[in-house]
């Protein structure tokens, strides 16, 4: 088994960041908060939610952006809407990112203004996690080293190789608008997705018993859902997934997954989580009006030139 972990590709992703935000007016330095659920009671079920926002507060510290975190109970079903509707009201709020489960979606995307909406969620732009997986999926089929000297823009594209059937493409329980964001998206690019190839949510049937080498999204809520057997030979899956077993978060495919030497796979806590990130923050300094050039060598060498800690200090 081949792991593919989008380390480097985030650590180029934010020394890019870092750079663009060097003549970032700081009046205008971006601002993101983030919303999500927690119970006390029922703490298994926000776990993942949790390692997510701790990830997206540790990027924004790496890159020098404030994080600011709203947490609400599960039951008060107003109260997210209410948080958003605050926010919006804010100018110095440049981004709002409200984590997944919130009993109270639809309410907060009608509180939710168009600019501040760096997750997609109002379909103006793209879902971080489908661009995360289509960044993995290249970097398993073309190499560790393909995002160098590229724009985040231009690794949004799927590169499939010739011999790549494109109908050797699964789409497992990538959850409503990210599912439906990653299929138009691979289909504006020629890349067709039948129905019977797409699993519903929390349900990995249509997954089973891949005979041919696939290239697999999978994101579905629960841990190790789809087996080893369950692959193909030569398959790439690109696992988003998140799921508590026992004292552990895990993603979508078992451990034996790990032990296929002919199987290409991304962790979700090192591939597509931290890819997310670096989009959802892209998108983040996007709405700040600061541009963001290549990745790579170039990107690593210019911030390195300049890696003075106070120049990257948040704005007061």
């Amino acid at each position: 088994m081949a792991k593919v972990t989008s380390t480097e590709v985030v650590k180029a992703g934010q020394a890019s960041q870092r750079a663009a935000l060097r003549n970032t007016n700081p009046q205008a330095w971006p601002h993101l908060a983030v919303i999500r659920q927690v119970d006390p009671d029922n703490g298994d079920r926000y776990r993942p939610t949790g390692s997510y926002s701790a990830q997206i507060r540790a990027h924004g510290a790496a890159i020098g952006v404030e994080c600011s975190s709203f947490v609400v109970r599960p039951g008060d079903k107003k109260r997210a809407a209410q948080i958003v509707r605050e926010l919006s009201e804010r100018s110095d709020i440049t981004g709002i990112m409200p984590l997944y489960p919130l009993d109270d979606i639809d309410e907060v995307k009608a509180h939710l203004r168009p600019k501040q909406d760096v997750d997609g969620l109002l379909g103006h732009r793209p879902a971080p996690t489908a661009r995360a997986m289509k960044l993995m999926a290249n970097l398993c089929l073309h190499g560790a080293d393909y995002y160098e000297d590229r724009t985040i823009e231009e690794l949004d594209h799927l590169a499939l190789p010739e011999d790549f059937d494109r109908m050797r493409i699964f789409l497992g329980g990538l959850g409503e608008l990210t599912c439906k964001r990653l299929r138009a998206d691979l289909e504006r690019q020629g890349i067709t997705i039948p129905d019977h190839r797409i699993a519903t949510l929390n349900s990995p049937d249509s997954l089973r018993r891949m005979p041919e080498r696939a290239l697999v999204f999978t994101a579905m809520p629960g841990a190790e859902l789809i087996s080893s057997e369950d692959i193909g030979p030569d398959s790439v899956v690109i696992d988003g997934g998140f799921g508590v077993k026992g004292e552990r978060v895990y993603g979508n495919t078992a451990g034996a997954v790990e032990h296929r030497p002919d199987v290409l796979w991304t962790p979700p806590t090192e591939g597509v989580g931290p890819g997310s990130t670096l989009y959802l923050y892209h998108h983040l300094l996007e709405a700040s009006g600061v541009p963001l050039g290549a990745m790579g060598p170039l990107a690593s060498e210019a911030a390195a030139r300049e890696n003075d800690p106070a120049r990257n200090r948040i704005p007061h």
